[in-house]
């Protein structure tokens, strides 16, 4: 375990691409005031997150305690994804047809220089919790805020969890934590809403260019009705061999 910076937990690299789908207000939000948002995950709509940390401790004696206080209670934290793309995701955090995806590559996060210490992680998902009372024992302290049950699983998730104390020079009241983080240094894509209108689209494209934006955002496909102007495949009837 390193003792400062952004520890790397499962399945990903310093650079695997990470996707964060969010409304066209927290967008603005973020470019307008140049802050990431980290929320205690007690205020997570999932009651069962860092489930492992409210498991009740069994005495030699047999008695079941429940726990006072646990780590989880000054665990903040950020969800991400692995998908590009995902209908069910624009539907869930989009229901307006006006969302953002924004896309970034882990190494980028190594540029919220006033967290001294937290872990990018790969949520791992269960259908029974005994499953993952093993990860309890991680070596990086945060294990607890990286299991959810298999009814979640679609979210393909990779989280930024970190401890009150690790955040430095930030607003520490309340549930809500925000950092100092330039957008247009932090974000490499900019992904609008499938369903979204050409006004709209033209009015955010227009906004990023006109904040420092170095790339041209776009529009998802995927709903796209032309199968062939979006594949540019086609099919030989005679053989069916494919044409490109």
């Amino acid at each position: 375990m390193t003792d400062y910076g952004i520890k790397l937990v499962g399945e990903i690299d310093w650079d695997t691409k990470l996707y964060r789908y969010m409304s066209l207000a927290q967008f603005i939000s973020f470019v307008e005031g140049k802050k990431i948002n980290l929320t205690n995950i007690g205020k997570w709509p999932d009651k069962w997150e860092a489930a492992l940390n409210k498991l009740p401790i069994v005495a030699e004696n047999g008695e079941v305690n429940y726990p006072l206080y646990d780590l989880y209670q000054e665990m903040y934290g950020q969800c991400w994804s692995l998908n590009s793309e995902s209908d069910a995701m624009w539907r869930i955090y989009s229901p307006k047809k006006q969302g953002i995806l924004i896309g970034t590559t882990t190494e980028k996060f190594r540029k919220i220089d006033k967290l001294s210490y937290g872990v990018l992680g790969k949520v791992k998902y269960y259908s029974d919790i005994k499953e993952v009372l093993k990860y309890l024992g991680d070596n990086h302290g945060l294990s607890g805020g990286l299991v959810k049950r298999t009814a979640f699983e679609y979210e393909n998730e990779v989280r930024l969890l970190t401890l009150r104390k690790f955040i430095n020079d930030s607003d520490k009241e309340g549930p809500y934590i925000n950092i100092p983080l330039e957008p247009t240094d932090f974000i490499e894509d900019i992904i609008i809403d499938p369903r979204a209108s050409q006004w709209l689209v033209e009015a955010i494209t227009s906004y990023c260019k006109r904040v420092g934006f170095k790339f041209i955002p776009k529009q998802s496909e995927l709903y796209c009705a032309n199968v062939f102007e979006h594949t540019k495949v086609a099919v030989k009837l005679s053989d069916t061999h494919i044409i490109n």
